[in-house]
């Protein structure tokens, strides 16, 4: 079930971090038994960590469907599809629309 990569012995692990937890059904039926995945991270050395996490700390905040949504650019519709965005008038700003670009 484990796909790896795999080390002989756990004393190589120098520095570690739980990401997240969560539970999951033996081929997905709740008649099976129910599993526990963890997914973590795990570097040669404390600094290789905190680099990595620092990473993905900035990697969020410059994801562009939270800047998207907390500047009021665009949202989503469960009516139209959850992965297709509807733009803003705020998105558009002072950028005339496609109508008034092809009838010039």
């Amino acid at each position: 079930m484990c796909r790896g990569p795999h080390i002989k012995y756990s004393a190589g692990i120098k520095a570690f971090k739980l990401m997240s937890i969560a539970g999951a059904y033996w081929r997905g039926s709740e008649k099976r038994p129910m599993l526990q995945r963890i997914y973590g991270v795990a570097f040669n050395n404390q600094k290789e960590l905190d680099e990595y996490l620092f990473t993905q700390e900035e990697i969020k905040k410059r994801d562009h469907r939270k800047i998207g949504k907390d500047l009021d650019l665009f949202v989503f519709s469960d009516l139209i599809g959850k992965g297709l965005p509807i733009f803003t008038e705020k998105r558009f700003g002072d950028t005339p629309d496609a109508g008034t670009v092809c009838s010039r």
